[in-house]
């Protein structure tokens, strides 16, 4: 589809996630290939395979595509270089609605009760920000928007990017 919303094409079926960068869209299929990651132009061209893994929750940024391997490695985070190389162990936690914002990685820690958390790019400083089951994580301008879903603290909420300053979000 065009940048008007015109000429729609189909490019692929079977995306289960996607993120894009300049040139490519990065993605999992999920018909009979297990989740692997791939990358194809803008014109659903120049289709290439990237790994031979279960990759879901995929994100690229900057010169990595990180993805959180759902079956074999236990949901573990991981990251490749774009063209396919130099595959790394992010966190071995298990690592859900992935976001990144600025040099972090802000992800809901299955491993912890599906608490918010937050780590540098490479994996490193790997912080709790709240406790409390978190089911979704949004970056909006200067917070973080998330939603509880957990008895008298169910809602949404906002906070700095630091955890700092975490407040019910009124309009909802």
């Amino acid at each position: 589809m065009d940048l008007n919303g015109k000429d729609e094409k189909l490019l692929m079926h079977y995306v289960e996630s996607f993120s894009l960068d300049e040139n490519w869209i990065y993605f999992s299929n999920s018909y009979g290939d297990g989740y692997n990651l791939y990358k194809m132009d803008y014109s659903g061209g120049s289709v290439t395979k990237l790994n031979d893994e279960c990759s879901r929750c995929v994100i690229v940024y900057g010169e990595y595509v990180y993805y959180s391997n759902h079956w074999s490695e236990g949901e573990k985070l991981f990251r490749i270089k774009t063209d396919g190389t130099q595959r790394e162990l992010v966190s071995g936690n298990q690592c859900h609605q992935i976001t990144l914002h600025g040099n972090y990685i802000y992800y809901r820690n299955m491993s912890d009760k599906g608490n918010l958390y937050r780590m540098n790019l490479d994996g490193s400083n790997d912080i709790k920000l709240f406790d409390g089951y978190v089911s979704t994580i949004n970056i909006a301008d200067d917070f973080i928007l998330y939603d509880r879903t957990l008895n008298e603290i169910s809602g949404r909420y906002i906070a700095n990017f630091d955890g700092s300053n975490e407040r019910k979000w009124p309009y909802f």
